[in-house]
């Protein structure tokens, strides 16, 4: 089963949604997702990314949350980009806190790679994401409970 990866902007309830992808690990990410210190490079970064990916959902290439699942709860993997501590974090199911990415990255535990701040998953039903043009738009998923 391949893995699902989300990829966002911010933390928790209000976190942008910036795109997914299927079959991601976490140590095979581009070393490039991990230097970024500014939003919108991370954000031009994971496009990049997304775009690379065999199966990828882009919100303002027109796709839709693609999951069967109301959150990132439900995927395995969720990175975001950490405005206060200025990189990349990464959310699992497996652990209950944000933690390092470039840490985990480097292959040290989720515990070693912990953060204080607990995960809050931004809900999907309804989200917000950046366009193109660095504008922020709502759009209304295909989630439905």
């Amino acid at each position: 089963m391949d893995s699902t990866t989300d990829f966002y902007v911010g933390l928790g309830h209000r976190a942008q949604w910036i795109g997914s992808c299927k079959g991601v690990n976490v140590f095979d990410l581009p070393k490039y997702l991990f230097r970024k210190e500014d939003w919108y490079k991370y954000l031009t970064a994971v496009l990049k990314y997304l775009k690379s990916c065999p199966t990828h959902f882009i919100p303002f290439k027109g796709d839709l949350w693609p999951w069967a699942w109301a959150d990132s709860r439900g995927s395995e993997y969720s990175f975001y980009f950490d405005h206060e501590r200025k990189t990349m974090v990464l959310a699992t199911q497996m652990f209950p806190h944000y933690c390092s990415a470039l840490s985990v990255h480097r292959g040290n535990s989720l515990e070693e790679s912990a953060l204080s701040t607990k995960v809050v998953y931004p809900p999907m039903k309804t989200y917000t994401t950046v366009n193109k043009e660095g504008e922020y738009i709502i759009i209304h998923g295909q989630y439905t409970p």
